[in-house]
């Protein structure tokens, strides 16, 4: 079966991103044991692929007629774990 890479208008991709998220919570007691058992959140993300830097991957959720964007999720490189175009 032959796969359909879908772009935008300006040529952008579509890509789910993997990526561990940091956490808190202000109101837990914990011990040092706990924690040291504890780790990041695994998450995927999908959305049009505008930037994928030295900085991290920014998405966004829609892109206008006039090649703005809206709904802009940034991911500091650190924590991307894994980019796939779509």
């Amino acid at each position: 079966m032959k796969k359909t890479i879908v772009t935008t208008e300006g040529g952008f991709r579509a890509a789910m991103v993997d990526w561990e998220d940091a956490w808190s919570d202000g109101q837990g007691i914990y011990t040092e044991e706990e924690l040291k058992k504890d780790s990041p959140f695994k998450i995927q993300s999908c959305g049009i692929l505008v930037v994928n830097n030295k900085q991290g991957v920014y998405l966004a959720k829609q892109r206008f007629q006039n090649g703005n964007f809206k709904g802009i999720l940034h991911i500091p490189k650190a924590m991307v774990r894994k980019v796939t175009l779509l």
